[in-house]
């Protein structure tokens, strides 16, 4: 609706497009982790629920990433088979909004972990912190940047709801459940937020370093075949 007001119908149909392909990947988030919900509630802090967290935020981080460089590839030219070449930027919307899917699933995990333990009074904090974020970030680059901003201002938000998450988790969880398991753990993202250096604060341990240019040679090559 912001978008409609700031920028005008067009920028708010290339931007639907793209933001609702990605939120269908919500589905397969939610089916995992909410799973859990059950078992963790009855020991939210326990060791062997913990380790089932991680493994799923773990699953979830493999699947994103294939979601993200399946989307670099194949995005584009679907779009285009599908809905045809009026709305080809909506694959560049989607390019942009695509990331917002491990950031996404990061959340879920820690999210989880609020409703088990009984901590929902967290999602208001949260949740009005992000919302100020997006409504600011919003008002302030659409009418310069239109459908750009709002897909950039998206990925914002949910990195600052990360920072919160991990935040609040540490404080009345004790544990960030961080992901282990599979590719998850190869770049390093089992190491993340653990010790407060620069690069451990983002899981790039001097280990998974050594891995990262590969990963980005993957994705950004990918993006020169489209």
């Amino acid at each position: 609706m912001l978008l409609s007001k700031l920028a005008g119908d067009y920028a708010t149909g290339i931007y639907s497009v793209a933001y609702r392909a990605v939120g269908m990947t919500q589905i397969i988030g939610y089916g995992v982790l909410y799973s859990l919900l059950p078992t963790l509630s009855r020991d939210a802090l326990g060791h062997v629920d913990q380790r089932r967290v991680q493994r799923a935020v773990g699953l979830l981080l493999n699947i994103a990433f294939f979601v993200v460089l399946g989307t670099i590839i194949f995005g584009a030219p679907a779009i285009r088979l599908i809905l045809g070449p009026r709305y080809a930027e909506s694959a560049e919307a989607l390019k942009i909004l695509i990331w917002a899917v491990i950031l996404r699933y990061l959340n879920y995990g820690m999210n989880i972990r609020f409703l088990a333990a009984g901590r929902e009074s967290v999602f208001v904090s949260t949740s009005l912190s992000c919302l100020a974020i997006n409504l600011l970030g919003n008002v302030i680059l659409i009418p310069r940047f239109g459908w750009r901003a709002a897909a950039a201002m998206t990925i914002v938000t949910e990195l600052a709801l990360l920072v919160q998450n991990v935040y609040w988790t540490r404080r009345a969880v004790v544990q960030v459940a961080l992901p282990v398991g599979g590719y998850s753990d190869r770049i390093g993202l089992r190491n993340s937020f653990g010790r407060g250096a620069c690069w451990r604060s983002f899981g790039l341990t001097p280990s998974c370093r050594n891995h990262m240019p590969k990963l980005f040679c993957c994705l950004f090559g990918a993006h020169g075949l489209t």
